[in-house]
């Protein structure tokens, strides 16, 4: 009995922890249409972060694109 609620509470924690099956399948979708806009226009992807990283994005895409890209990705994958 003892081991089954420790079953019950580990897949409500992870049930609580990812959300519903309908809020991952948004989070996924989110995150691949950013993924996108940093390869494609990186300061765009960060639009959501603040001010200060899309400083940071802007002037590295300003340097080159490649180091703006892999900054907006850097940003965009941390939560």
């Amino acid at each position: 009995m003892k081991g089954n609620t420790t079953r019950t509470k580990s897949k409500k924690h992870a049930r609580d922890h990812y959300g519903s099956q309908k809020n991952r399948a948004y989070f996924l979708e989110m995150s691949i249409i950013q993924v996108i806009l940093a390869i494609i226009f990186p300061p765009l992807a960060v639009l959501d972060k603040g001010c200060g990283s899309i400083i940071i994005v802007s002037l590295l895409t300003a340097c080159g694109w490649i180091p703006g890209v892999i900054a907006a990705l850097v940003i965009v994958n941390t939560k």
